[in-house]
């Protein structure tokens, strides 16, 4: 590799590290990668900087396949009844991977394809999304609400046993489903001390109920007498 002459600018190859020179053919003689002599955003000052500078690139599109892997286990996840109070946990204790994630992703001087930087910052997009408002979990609720509530009708008129262990319903899984009081709670996470429900008071039963469920910390109002709340 030879030194620069007198005037000339040392420039190199970002994608290799290869020295350029200012030639008719503005690329890289070594792997071809094109280049602008007069626009130092397309080379390096050094062999170093353009080394960092990919390793910078390789880092980026890491983390952005690892956004989207925990997007996809998060919505999955929620969609399966995931419990609000430990999503919110998990919202908090990744917030600082959150904040790099997105300042790798979001600055354009860092290496990375277009199409790999766009999934990545939609894939921490829903992941965000997906831990502070439980959309796949709304849109499981809604989609499984009719036989939902044809089961608590069951449970209500005396057709179904007060209690139930370990029950399925249209792809949700509840540990439990109890009747207290005219209402029918499905417990999602938890055991007999408590845990998180869903909750169906039939507003035909119960117009104006004074209170959901026992003994709540957080309670969620679904709407149509259904309402999502934590038994402490």
């Amino acid at each position: 590799m030879s030194e620069p002459g007198p005037g000339e600018v040392a420039r190199f190859c970002l994608a290799c590290s290869h020295q350029l020179a200012e030639t008719g053919n503005p690329v890289c003689p070594e792997c071809g990668t094109p280049f602008d002599p007069r626009d130092d955003r397309t080379y390096a000052g050094s062999p170093e900087s353009s080394t960092a500078r990919r390793r910078r690139g390789r880092w980026a599109t890491i983390t952005a396949w690892a956004a989207g892997v925990c997007a996809v286990v998060v919505v999955v996840w929620s969609f399966l009844g995931m419990g609000r109070d430990l999503a919110l946990l998990i919202g908090i204790a990744t917030l600082p991977l959150q904040l790099q994630t997105l300042v790798m992703l979001a600055l354009p001087g860092i290496p990375i394809r277009r199409r790999t930087r766009v999934a990545g910052l939609l894939a921490l997009l829903a992941f965000v999304l997906t831990i502070h408002t439980d959309w796949p979990f709304r849109l499981a609720f809604a989609l499984r609400r009719s036989a939902l509530e044809a089961h608590a009708a069951t449970v209500l008129d005396g057709t179904r046993p007060a209690r139930e262990l370990d029950r399925w319903i249209g792809g949700l899984h509840f540990r439990a489903i109890t009747l207290k009081d005219e209402r029918v709670g499905f417990q999602l996470t938890g055991d007999d001390g408590g845990g998180e429900f869903l909750v169906f008071i039939d507003p035909n039963r119960l117009e104006n109920p004074a209170w959901i469920w026992h003994n709540p910390n957080w309670e969620q109002n679904l709407g149509g007498g259904w309402y999502r709340v934590y038994e402490d």
